[in-house]
């Protein structure tokens, strides 16, 4: 699951790196954390500057979206999907703002895929996707988001974001452009390569035509009909070829 923290002011940060398969740094502050290869779980030690340590400030035990988020995350874990998802809840229901929002509803989302509630975890995504800046591309690459994509409500969200308007399609369109970009580079010049070949087929077929014509119609010095035949069919099926190609190239890299 994607991680997310939000420094705090009055509390020190204390670390513990365990693995993880993937570097998730999509939801950090990166004035605060440089992008760690491992996940970060965080513990929040509260320090008192009072002479007296039995006096605690009431607000330690005052809860915080940031609080929640950092808790159910911890949840999430240690295999505690429905503990993990009611802190995901309750730190939406705390005016949380906007990185706080998108973690919570990113989180709460991988807790609704893990327990297989497709549309639940699709109403999340979208809010995140249209309000919070979430980028689609993180949704395609999370692997706790697998189980999601297999999922018909997934591919409701790809279709609805590839022809949506302004609130998630461009994030989909622009994360889209950019994956494309990394895994089929020099797309531009490839395309420019794809339309020359094309044309010159093209070209090659327009005058490969009127020879066809006065081989079949026959007389002196009209082509040989075979050999003018076999002509027209290379042109036409390298056309076909070009065009087929050039389509399955360009389709958009959506679910691998």
């Amino acid at each position: 699951m994607a991680v997310a923290a939000v420094a705090l002011s009055q509390h020190l940060l204390r670390f513990s790196v365990s693995r993880v398969e993937r570097p998730l740094s999509w939801l950090l502050d990166k004035s605060t954390f440089s992008n760690p290869p491992k996940k970060l779980h965080f513990s929040f030690t509260s320090t008192s500057f009072s002479s007296s340590s039995a006096s605690q400030s009431p607000e330690a035990n005052i809860q915080t979206a940031e609080s929640c988020v950092n808790l159910g995350l911890s949840l999430f874990s240690k295999g505690r999907v429905k503990d993990a998802l009611v802190q995901f809840e309750t730190a939406l229901s705390l005016n949380p703002n906007p990185v706080e929002a998108q973690a919570a509803l990113y989180n709460k989302a991988c807790c609704h895929a893990y327990r297989g509630e497709g549309k639940k975890a699709a109403d999340c995504l979208r809010t995140a996707l249209r309000d919070y800046n979430l980028k689609f591309s993180t949704i395609l690459n999370d692997p706790d988001l697998a189980s999601f994509r297999a999922l018909p409500e997934f591919r409701e969200l790809q279709e609805e974001a590839r022809l949506g308007g302004e609130d998630i399609g461009y994030s989909f369109r622009r994360d889209l452009k950019l994956i494309s970009e990394v895994q089929a580079p020099f797309r531009g010049v490839r395309r420019f390569l794809y339309l020359a070949l094309s044309a010159a087929a093209g070209i090659s077929l327009f005058f490969t035509f009127p020879r066809l014509y006065r081989a079949i119609k026959g007389g002196d010095g009209s082509p040989d009909l075979w050999e003018t035949a076999g002509n027209a069919a290379i042109n036409i099926g390298g056309n076909i070829g070009i065009i087929l190609s050039n389509l399955k190239k360009l389709k958009l890299p959506l679910v691998r």
